[in-house]
């Protein structure tokens, strides 16, 4: 005989109180989210049920606080209506203003909104109600590279948060129960909680913010106070320690280290951020090229997206480590303060020309044993006084990944990878509204930019800054006004070079190949993000290839990859790195390809080793080579706008780049491209020939990876730090 829907709902209570009784919280959700038409009670145990299940599972260090403040029943406050029916605790002490829950939240929300929305760390000292706490946790501000914001909530009074706890669901995985980047403190012994927060994981971030729900404010200063000296007084305890480790350490202690059979394994302490966007991926990559020539490493980076890289941190890793030698990319040593004691070598390997680096007051913190790594160490030296002496050469390298042993090249015909999808119209809309602020720079701008795309389109184009820069000031012949100042003429430069002229030289191959690949039927794929909105290359478009595994899987698949940047095909990581994943590659063909090396064999044939300089070579040439000189210089004039070439060429040299006597990159001039005949030409040839592929692409590999595998390069960077140490005064 069927039960009524009485009794029904009288064994589905009986039931939910059981789940209650034996603390099966998430039974009793299931049960409670069941009943079809729930009055307020139901929907209360129901997200008390919820909340429960979730503190034991991710917070359970808290969960046994909660459930030792159980009540018989679930009213150890009152809840009542507030403005708006929005319930709210009744009692002045944690009340809303007005009992109005709504605008009493914004209010807060103002009160905070400065620290709130950058994204520094805020303490919520006492839960009130429940809903400034719903609307931190529901709003988070969104911050740049997935950076988080980290909460600390104190309630000493665990039975009020009971009662939050059925207002509120904060259960989920956006909830602040399940959320690491959200710390709780619950309890009368909330004190000893926060501060074992600190003490535990260094890399948690102090609040910078306190707001206050409740009548605590003095204890509340009072133990973020003492948690702030004890803080304190461990990194002074740290700092002590690691002074006294380094106090003495020698030169040639070190120099020993770094020698080819070193007395122990040396150490190296990498520093790098989650939240960049390569730098990480370098900083990787180094730690497991160290550790492949037998160094012992260990890296400092964020754990989490809402924590930082703390001092405390990183003098931890300093006395518990111990390394011989700290790399960070595109940083030195004085931007941390006292962290890195002057003993102990440090190197900067400089990726990105970035404002704190591109400063003589950069140049003048550089001492005897900070080392900076870089292909252009005298552009450094010479414009903002970097010290000679301490420049090791290195260029940017690639990773060699685990290969198959062997594989087919039987995908598409050709691949181009790149994220430079945007049209020409929005880039010069870009270019335009940076030009806006000066009438004179919008008019340069106009015409210029008019030149620039004449140019293309008539098949020409700008291989290098100073073609643009000979643009620019065309253009200030043609239209009568010139931009007076230097900066301002420069940073114009340097926009229309990086933005609209590399795009250009990359859109106009691209076109070429787009037309090669209609005519003779070949496939052609696009990889990265916004090619399929491009309105003449969005038949295409691949998509988003992974970085890793999967695009290495991509460039050893496709037949020919494609090189179509405006830079030497030798210093580009993405050409690198897929010729050592096992591509085969066509590269379009630029002056800087070339004419680094003919300075080379030319200096080399005619100057001594300790030939450095342009003024140097004039002083040593003899008579019969001096128009020689003279032509091969200005050649290479556009190599760059501020560096002496000859410098710059013996820079490279250094840095494995090039060699006297030999081509930058085995069988370069059977691989390079310069206009849409030798595109066809070599093109069709390779598809036709997959030998040919295979023993061209494998001569490449072996070639670039003895010279820019990460392990080779930081091979010859470890050498000549370790010679600087024997010779240091």
């Amino acid at each position: 005989m069927p039960q009524t829907l009485e009794t029904t709902h009288s064994e589905t209570a009986d039931a939910i109180a059981a789940h209650f009784r034996a603390h099966r919280w998430q039974e009793a959700a299931a049960a409670l989210q069941a009943i079809p038409r729930r009055d307020s009670s139901a929907e209360f145990r129901l997200r008390l049920a919820r909340n429960l299940a979730a503190f034991a599972r991710f917070r359970p260090e808290i969960y046994p606080v909660l459930v030792e403040a159980l009540p018989s029943s679930e009213d150890g406050f009152e809840i009542v209506h507030g403005k708006l029916r929005r319930w709210t605790i009744a009692g002045s002490e944690y009340l809303c203003r007005d009992g109005d829950p709504v605008s009493t939240t914004m209010q807060s929300l103002t009160e905070m909104k400065s620290v709130w929305k950058s994204g520094r760390p805020l303490a919520l000292c006492g839960l009130g109600d429940g809903y400034l706490l719903a609307a931190v946790a529901g709003f988070s501000p969104a911050l740049l590279l997935g950076r988080e914001q980290a909460v600390y909530l104190i309630e000493p009074r665990p039975d009020l948060l009971l009662t939050i706890l059925l207002l509120h669901d904060f259960s989920g995985p956006d909830g602040p129960i399940q959320q690491p980047r959200f710390h709780w403190c619950v309890g009368k012994n909330w004190p000893d909680q926060f501060r074992n927060i600190f003490l535990s994981d260094l890399y948690c971030s102090f609040p910078e913010h306190r707001t206050c729900q409740g009548h605590d404010f003095a204890e509340y200063n009072s133990v973020f106070s003492n948690v702030l000296d004890e803080l304190s007084q461990l990194d002074k305890q740290l700092a002590q320690r690691v002074r006294a480790l380094y106090e003495n350490v020698t030169a040639s202690q070190l120099a020993e280290v770094f020698a080819p059979n070193p007395p122990r394994p040396p150490r190296v302490l990498l520093v790098t951020s989650r939240f960049t966007t390569v730098i990480q991926y370098s900083t990787a990559q180094a730690a497991e090229a160290f550790g492949n020539l037998g160094w012992q490493t260990r890296t400092i980076i964020e754990p989490s997206n809402h924590q930082a890289l703390r001092k405390t941190a990183m003098r931890q890793a300093l006395a518990d480590f111990h390394p011989d030698l700290v790399i960070l990319i595109d940083h030195l040593r004085h931007e941390y303060d006292d962290v890195f004691p002057p003993n102990l070598p440090f190197a900067c390997w400089i990726q990105d020309h970035l404002p704190n680096l591109c400063n003589t007051s950069a140049g003048a913190a550089v001492k005897s044993r900070d080392f900076v790594l870089t292909a252009i160490g005298t552009h450094f030296v010479n414009q903002y006084g970097y010290p000679l002496r301490q420049i090791v050469d290195l260029p940017n390298l690639a990773r060699v990944p685990k290969r198959p042993v062997a594989w087919r090249s039987d995908g598409l015909d050709l691949v181009y990878i790149s994220n430079w999808s945007k049209t020409t119209n929005s880039v010069i809309q870009g270019i335009s509204a940076h030009s806006a602020s000066s009438p004179e720079l919008r008019i340069i701008s106009d015409a210029a930019v008019s030149r620039m795309i004449f140019l293309y389109d008539h098949g020409h184009s700008l291989a290098t800054q100073r073609d643009v820069r000979e643009v620019v000031q065309r253009a200030q012949l043609d239209c009568g006004v010139r931009i007076a100042d230097p900066a301002l003429l420069d940073g114009f430069i340097n926009l229309l070079w990086d933005r609209l002229n590399n795009h250009l030289y990359r859109h106009q191959s691209l076109l070429w190949i787009a037309d090669l690949a209609q005519r003779k039927n070949l496939s052609f794929g696009l990889f990265g993000r916004g090619w399929q909105d491009h309105p003449q290359l969005h038949r295409f478009d691949q998509g988003v290839v992974t970085p890793g595994e999967d695009l290495e899987n991509l460039v050893r698949k496709t037949k020919i990859n494609l090189q179509l940047e405006p830079f030497a095909c030798f210093t580009h990581p993405r050409l690198l790195s897929g010729l050592f994943a096992g591509g085969f590659f066509l590269i379009r063909d630029h002056p800087f390809n070339h004419l680094p090396q003919r300075l080379l064999d030319f200096v080399c044939e005619n100057f001594s080793d300790d030939i450095e300089t342009t003024r140097q070579a004039r002083a040593a040439v003899t008579s019969q080579n001096m128009d020689a000189l003279e032509s091969i210089l200005r050649q290479c004039q556009s190599m760059s706008e501020q560096a002496d070439p000859i410098q710059m060429a013996r820079n490279w040299q250094r840095a494995g780049l090039i060699r006297p006597g030999q081509p930058p990159v085995s069988h370069l001039t059977d691989v390079i491209f310069s206009d849409p005949a030798s595109l066809e030409r070599n093109t069709l040839r390779f598809l036709a020939d997959e030998p040919l592929r295979g023993a061209v692409g494998q001569a490449l590999r072996q070639d670039l990876e003895s010279r820019l595998s990460y392990e080779a390069g930081l091979t010859r960077a470890c050498q000549r730090i370790g010679n600087l140490l024997r010779t240091e005064t």
